[in-house]
């Protein structure tokens, strides 16, 4: 890689990782795991081939200019060319009644496009196998659904597979207080480095970060705020630290952060040592991207009135549905996620108004839950995030 392809995928990963944190930030607190790099790739594909408002929000949500943004979808997707703990797949399907513009078929990476089979069960059928074989069992379907109307669908699937490099050990735990008081937990525990635990500041207090670090190049970081505070506000904060500097713990105070205690014990050596506690943990996710529609720069890509894609194909398009199914689990032998996000369109009522015609549009711990971002160490890419509200039981 080039110095200036190197500079381009930082940029890339960069823009990648600020969508993810928006969306991290208005998570409420529930159970959940999501992957932003799952839907960014998918809007940067499509922003070149829209126009007007669409385009325009379009670019403000991927954080890249519209024309890059093709090319920056190749760049991010390169930076995990080389990882054994990663893959990811981008998939096209069209209906071979739909015309297709040249040069944004061209733009798209080798293999990916297929056509859509006349029976739309059937196509639901080969689309929901695609998911099964790309994130090799973890998901089992497509998370839109396809009609009679749709003409094309644009998926992506994201598979994380790592290994601690030292195992964790699995014992029963009872919190005595907060949420989870009285249950019987899954609980892990294992010696870690002091310099893999640091407090990151944010607008709503301290947050304790924990590196647990995978094979092949996979990070994940386990993310305490202070009790009553936002998850979303957390779990941003965290997405935010994967590539910042990371000050050391302050081990003079006995409670430097969220969830963390310094005491003083018999060693051998006077060097400090750490010890993680945590639990085990599996999320499992569905999202309406359109229900949060601004945040994915899609709200005048989904009117149906108008077509919005003029670089997709003559004929007018609008997005019909945009959502992500995600699955991720954290044990004490390897951390496991997956995520397909999927975007399909259907015929608009018109094609889009020719310039000087476009109107104005006016838009108005850790005993206790806490936050997880599994990252791609190489490049700083955050592969999928999410917040534990319901840990894993201790097996009877």
């Amino acid at each position: 890689m080039t110095q200036d392809e190197a500079a381009r995928a930082a940029n890339a990963v960069s823009a990648a990782n600020r969508l993810t944190a928006r969306w991290a930030a208005v998570w409420d607190g529930g159970g959940t795991v999501l992957s932003g790099v799952g839907v960014w790739p998918l809007l940067a594909t499509l922003v070149g081939a829209a126009d007007g408002a669409a385009r325009d929000e379009l670019a403000e949500a991927i954080g890249l200019p519209a024309h890059d943004g093709l090319g920056a979808a190749h760049d991010l997707l390169g930076t995990l060319g080389d990882s054994a703990a990663v893959r990811y797949a981008l998939g096209l399907w069209t209906a071979a009644s739909l015309p297709l513009d040249a040069d944004w078929v061209c733009g798209l990476p080798d293999g990916v496009h297929g056509l859509l089979d006349a029976d739309p069960k059937q196509s639901q059928a080969a689309l929901d196998a695609w998911v099964e074989e790309q994130t090799e069992g973890l998901l089992r379907r497509l998370p839109v659904r396809i009609t009679a109307s749709t003409l094309l669908v644009l998926a992506s699937a994201l598979t994380v597979r790592t290994r601690w490099d030292e195992r964790f050990t699995s014992v029963p735990a009872t919190p005595a207080d907060g949420p989870w008081a009285g249950r019987r937990l899954s609980a892990l525990r294992r010696r870690i480095a002091v310099s893999d635990i640091c407090v990151a500041g944010s607008d709503d207090g301290p947050v304790s970060l924990v590196t647990v670090r995978g094979a092949d190049g996979i990070d994940v970081s386990l993310a305490l705020g202070e009790p009553g505070v936002q998850a979303g506000s957390t779990l941003a904060t965290a997405v935010r630290s994967v590539r910042a500097r990371r000050e050391p713990v302050d081990l003079e105070r006995d409670r430097p952060g969220p969830g963390l205690a310094v005491t003083e014990i018999e060693a051998r050596s006077p060097e400090p040592a750490a010890n993680l506690n945590t639990i085990a943990f599996t999320v499992n996710a569905h999202h309406d991207l359109l229900a949060r529609a601004d945040l994915f720069g899609l709200r005048t890509a989904a009117d149906g009135r108008v077509g919005r894609f003029p670089g997709v194909s003559g004929v007018p398009l609008y997005v019909q549905a945009a959502a992500q199914d995600a699955t991720a689990t954290f044990s004490a032998e390897g951390f496991v996620a997956a995520a397909v996000t999927a975007v399909t369109m259907a015929r608009a009522l018109a094609m889009p108004r020719p310039p000087g015609q476009r109107a104005k549009l006016l838009t108005a711990s850790f005993d206790r839950p806490f936050g997880f971002v599994a990252a791609h160490r190489p490049s700083g890419l955050v592969l999928a995030c999410g917040w534990v509200a319901d840990p894993d039981a201790y097996p009877l």
